[in-house]
C-alpha cells in the first residue's frame, strides 16, 4: 500500500508550514460501519497544492468500546503513496498487550511508542498532537467523528 520513506526525509517535507483546507465531511466506509474516513490534499505556505495529503482514519465499536484514529499524512507519488508521518491511537477498555496496537507515532521509516497517556486521547487530543508534529494549519473546523452533528 505505501513506501516506508528515511526519517530524514519525512522530517524535510513537515519543515515548512502546510494549510488543510476545502476539507469535507467524514465518509462511512462500505466496508464496515464501524469505520469513518476524511481526505484531503495539502497546501503549502504560499496555498499551492503540493503532493502531501492527510488521511484521517476513525474506528468505534459501540459493543467492545474499542476506539481507534489513525491520522496520517502521505506524500502521492506516481508509483503510489508514501508515509511520511502517522499517529496511531486505540483505546480499550481492556489493557493493550500487543506493542503494535499500543499508541505511537510514525516518523517515516521511525517508529516512536506513546506514553501511557496517550490512549486516555479523544479526538480533539489526537489531532492537537497531530498538527503540532506535522507544522500542519487548520483553516476552518474539522468535526469529531465522535460527535456526528445533523446539518
Amino acid at each position: 500500500m505505501f513506501n516506508k520513506i528515511p526519517f530524514e526525509v519525512a522530517k524535510k517535507l513537515l519543515e515548512k508550514p502546510l494549510i488543510c483546507r476545502d476539507f469535507g465531511n467524514w465518509i462511512a466506509s462500505k466496508k464496515n460501519s464501524y469505520i469513518y474516513e476524511f481526505e484531503c490534499g495539502l497546501l503549502d505556505q504560499d496555498e499551492m497544492t503540493c503532493s502531501l495529503h492527510v488521511k484521517f482514519h476513525y474506528f468505534y465499536h459501540p459493543l467492545t468500546k474499542v476506539t481507534s484514529y489513525t491520522l496520517s499524512v502521505f506524500d502521492k507519488q506516481l508509483y503510489g503513496m508514501e508515509r511520511v508521518y502517522q499517529l496511531e491511537v486505540k483505546k480499550n477498555k481492556k489493557k493493550i498487550k500487543d506493542i503494535h496496537s499500543k499508541p505511537h507515532e510514525h516518523f517515516g521509516d521511525m517508529r516512536n511508542a506513546g506514553d501511557e497517556g496517550w490512549s486516555g486521547w479523544n479526538f480533539t487530543d489526537a489531532l492537537e498532537h497531530f498538527l503540532k508534529q506535522t507544522n500542519i494549519k487548520i483553516i476552518g473546523e474539522i468535526e469529531s467523528p465522535e460527535e456526528f452533528k445533523l446539518k
